[in-house]
């Protein structure tokens, strides 16, 4: 559908460098699937983090089945929405 394939920005980025993903991390809905599977701990809440103190709110973050950020400290909440679970920035 283009309508919707035209509202939707696809890319290649490190995480780990702020300035590569700084404009990515500014939008209300981001999906990071199958990627922390890969990161150590620090690296992960670093990046989780900077999507947090960039996500406009309310914002959403979906990471992959296999993943989680239970394990780690952050300032989103896991929500379930229909058969789904995300991190959500509320405020």
């Amino acid at each position: 559908m283009p309508e919707i394939d035209s509202r939707v920005k696809f890319s290649v980025a490190n995480l780990l460098g702020k300035d590569k993903i700084y404009d990515l991390a500014n939008f209300h809905v981001i999906f990071c699937r199958n990627v922390f599977i890969y990161f150590a701990d620090e690296a992960i809440k670093k990046t989780v983090q900077f999507f947090f103190e960039r996500m406009p709110s309310p914002g959403y973050l979906f990471v992959g089945s296999a993943e989680s950020l239970l394990r780690i400290t952050t300032s989103f909440e896991l929500k379930e929405i229909g058969d789904a679970f995300c991190y959500v920035k509320c405020s």
